[in-house]
């Protein structure tokens, strides 16, 4: 495993534990968005990628529910609202 690997699972391990707390969710998508983008930008391979969905993923595999005003259930699978 590379080390931006292992920085990728800790932060995605993190925002999990963070966006569970009360009042942190909406901090939470907007530096996940923040990362993915800076991401793109200043590594190669792109670090972040996809770390909103991997975030969402693991939320839905713990039980926890996002406010519904940010996503919504479709099928199996939390979307998130526009």
């Amino acid at each position: 495993m590379q080390p931006w690997q292992q920085e990728e699972i800790d932060q995605l391990e993190h925002l999990v534990k963070l966006a569970q707390q009360p009042g942190w969710w909406d901090y939470v998508i907007v530096r996940v968005r923040e990362m993915e983008a800076q991401g793109q930008i200043d590594t190669s391979p792109p670090m972040y990628e996809g770390l909103e969905q991997k975030v969402v993923a693991r939320l839905q595999e713990l039980g926890f529910k996002p406010p519904r005003r940010a996503y919504r259930k479709v099928g199996e699978v939390w979307e998130r609202v526009s």
